[in-house]
């Protein structure tokens, strides 16, 4: 009796487990495309805290990325991970010396989160996106 039990219970959870992995199996990673990103303000005193705005135009699905921003000239970079929506801001400290500068996104890596599956595609299928903003002023 005992023994029925067990085996009976072994069923339950392996035909449990086939019907939830089927959900699973049909789930896809899509990859997210950036549209754009755009500065606030578009004029910055040095050292300013400046909001950047990074927009999508396809959402990702099961899927994170990896972003880096860089800062030019000077070279400061940053970086976040995001399961992408239409859109995310985060925050930055404008350079100290006054100038034009351009902040360009890319995105550096992607995880996915269904089965086993990992994207190996070009990250330039993900596209990038720049803007320019100013600095003026002293500090």
């Amino acid at each position: 009796m005992k023994k029925n039990f067990i085996f009976m219970a072994i069923i339950a959870i392996a035909s449990l487990s086939a019907f939830t992995s089927c959900k699973d199996d049909d789930a896809k990673a899509v990859i997210p495309h950036l549209e754009s990103i755009s500065v606030s303000p578009a004029t910055s005193e040095p050292g300013g805290e400046c909001t950047a705005t990074v927009k999508f135009d396809r959402k990702g699905e099961n899927i994170q990325g990896h972003y880096q921003y860089t800062i030019t000239p000077g070279g400061e970079t940053g970086s976040f991970n995001l399961t992408p929506v239409g859109s995310y801001n985060f925050k930055f400290n404008a350079p100290s010396e006054s100038g034009t500068y351009t902040i360009k996104i890319v995105c550096t890596k992607v995880d996915t989160y269904v089965g086993s599956l990992y994207y190996m595609g070009s990250m330039s299928d993900i596209g990038s996106a720049s803007a320019t903003f100013t600095v003026t002023g002293e500090e």
